[in-house]
């Protein structure tokens, strides 16, 4: 798996499949499409006062979400928590798993 962001001139590369949490529904590969997209919709200036209208960028591995930001502001913030929002609307209200969410 592999995502670019042609803008900073970036490349991340994932070569692995660590697994262990199972609750996962079992087509999330349909579902976390749809996660990741209304997450790229959005930007601080859509879920905030923000002026930052740079969307935010992320993308699913297996069953799992990975956001990629600037340090900029409360920008890592409000990604993690367009993430969330996103996860809620698509999966509902027991979708979020806050072990795999990094501190």
């Amino acid at each position: 798996m592999a995502a670019r962001t042609p803008e900073v001139k970036a490349l991340v590369v994932d070569l692995s499949a660590p697994f262990g949490w199972t609750g996962s529904p079992s087509l999330y590969g349909v579902f976390g499409p749809a996660i990741t997209w209304l997450l790229q919709i959005n930007s601080p200036a859509s879920v905030s006062n923000s002026e930052d209208v740079e969307p935010f960028f992320g993308f699913e591995w297996v069953d799992d979400h990975i956001l990629i930001e600037h340090d900029i502001n409360n920008r890592l913030a409000l990604a993690e928590a367009a993430l969330r929002h996103a996860m809620l609307a698509i999966l509902g209200p027991r979708a979020i798993n806050d072990k795999k969410f990094s501190q």
